[in-house]
Formats: structure tokens, sequence, C-alpha cells
């Protein structure tokens, strides 16, 4: 696994003398068709089909709009917290916070995983309290903004545990100006999926 969750210090739950699955949330704006979304739902089936007696994956999806609704609509553990999709993604959007906030207190997780900004921020707002570790996953330089959000996301990463960048060039530049707090950072390249590559492959033969 790509980023092993299972190697992280969560507090396990049992029942009846036996570990239960983790419960890893991943968090993302929409599946509109672009790389951060597509790794997402990615990750998301590769947990849940490969993980099946360690990991219980669920995937929230703030705004229901994107290319890739049709895929994913209908599957189990997936969530989308608002219908409107035309809504652009704000942090004032306080609805969301209360929205978020009771779904994970059904789903009691030990692992929120976000992906992107507001994303990042309205989850870890919507989080206090609970007993769960919080990831930031940042995916490119689009993500630096102007003082207010600096400052902002600053004052939250004193509640993320780890940071992971996919690359060090955005390590190195986003980290210095938004993590005040967070120790545990890390460099993960992203990856695909062979067996999409292949069945491109077959079809760009095909239509040669």
């Amino acid at each position: 696994l790509c980023l092993d969750y299972r190697k992280m210090p969560v507090n396990l739950k049992l029942m009846r003398g036996r570990i239960v699955r983790r419960k890893i949330v991943l968090l993302a704006e929409s599946v509109g068709f672009g790389g951060i979304e597509r790794l997402v739902i990615d990750l998301f089936r590769y947990m849940r089909e490969g993980y099946i007696n360690e990991i219980e994956p669920y995937l929230v999806i703030f705004r229901r709009r994107g290319g890739f609704l049709k895929e994913i609509e209908g599957e189990k553990n997936v969530y989308f917290l608002s219908s409107c999709g035309k809504k652009k993604l704000k942090t004032t959007n306080f609805d969301l916070y209360l929205k978020l906030r009771k779904l994970l207190t059904e789903l009691e997780p030990d692992i929120l995983h976000f992906h992107g900004y507001p994303v990042d921020f309205i989850g870890v707002i919507s989080s206090l309290g609970l007993k769960v570790r919080r990831i930031a996953h940042i995916h490119n330089f689009h993500f630096i903004g102007g003082k207010k959000r600096i400052r902002k996301y600053r004052f939250v990463s004193r509640y993320i545990n780890s940071f992971i960048y996919v690359s060090k060039a955005v390590m190195n530049s986003v980290d210095p100006l938004y993590n005040a707090f967070c120790s545990d950072k890390r460099v993960l390249y992203n990856f695909v999926v062979p067996e999409r590559i292949e069945a491109l492959l077959r079809k760009e033969s095909v239509t040669r």
C-alpha cells in the first residue's frame, strides 16, 4: 500500500477481544475530471478491495458534481455533503461544518485524509474534539493563497498530525508558509493503477 495507514499510531478499538478494521475517511471537494479526484477514487477502491480485513474506507465528497460522478454514485460508503454542485466551496459554508460533524460522529473514524483546500480546513474544524488522526495531502502549488488563508491554515496546522506532499518542490514551497506546528511531513509521489494503463494501451493498439 503506497500510503500505509496500518503503521500509523491510532487508538485501535477492540470488540470482544478482537481488533476491528480501521475506519479511514477520504475527503475531497468534488469528483471532477482531474488528477486529485482520480487518485482519491482509486485509493478508496484499492483500500476497499485490497485490504477488506484491515481497513474500512469511506469517501466523503463536499460537492455533488464532476465527470466521475456517475462512476461512484450508489457505491457503498460514499457520502455527498451537498447536492448543490454549482455553489463554490468556501470556509464560510457553515452548513457543511454541521453536516460533516454529524457524519463523522456517526462513522467514528480513526483517520481523516484531506485532499485540497478548503476541504482540509473545514475538515479539521469539524473534527475538533474527536479522537481521530488528521492527514493533509497537498497536491500542487495552487494551494498557495493570500495572507488570510496562510494565517487560517497556520492556525489549524496544530491539529494536523501529518502533511503529505506530492513532490519535494511542492513541500519546499508550501510547508514553510502553511505548516507552523506539524513535524511529521513527507513526500509521496502520485500513483497510477497499472490495469488502467494496460487498458488504455490495448485501446490505443485497437484504434491503430
